[in-house]
């Protein structure tokens, strides 16, 4: 099913002539056999100029995406496009809560984006602008509670745009 809506992201990205993850309307990502996925966003998606080539720029947003401990498993460097889709983490990121890139809520034991399986879906796009590029990151998340062996369904999460801006400011670092 992620396989799916990342193929639909990815499509979507190669028709648009700016950075390729903007956000726009509300719009429905993925039908089928399952639930709908809609997304409704309200603020744009976080930027980022620099003064790079696109294709530098992406080796340097993958050089960053591992130093956050995030394994690249998406490299599509015809549309500009890198992440994983299917990336799953507990309790830490980069040697921090989780609850401080995402919000799924509070618990009766605390932020539950630090207590939960939280699965991330992030994609990092670069294009061309006349001094360099511009990169632009998404994060979808969803929590799932674990808690006693018996896992329940997925609830989405909203991002804070800290995992973003920090990927962001590791690119810049790193070139």
């Amino acid at each position: 099913m992620r396989t799916r809506l990342l193929v639909l992201l990815v499509l979507a990205a190669g028709c648009s002539s700016g950075p390729a993850l903007t956000r726009g309307t509300e719009q429905t990502v993925l039908t089928g056999g399952g639930p709908t996925i809609r997304r409704s966003p309200t603020e744009p998606a976080p930027q980022d100029s620099l003064t790079l080539s696109p294709t530098d720029a992406l080796r340097s947003l993958m050089r960053a995406y591992e130093s956050v401990g995030i394994p690249v498993t998406l490299v599509d460097p015809k549309k500009g496009v890198i992440g994983n889709p299917n990336f799953t983490a507990s309790r830490t990121l980069a040697g921090a809560p989780l609850s401080r890139f995402v919000n799924c809520g509070i618990g009766m034991t605390g932020d539950n984006a630090d207590n939960r399986r939280i699965f991330l879906s992030l994609l990092s796009a670069a294009a061309a602008t006349p001094s360099g590029s511009v990169v632009e990151t998404r994060v979808q998340a969803e929590s799932q509670d674990i808690a006693g062996g018996a896992s329940t369904d997925r609830i989405p999460c909203e991002t804070t745009g800290e995992l973003e801006a920090e990927l962001h400011r590791r690119t810049r670092g790193l070139y």
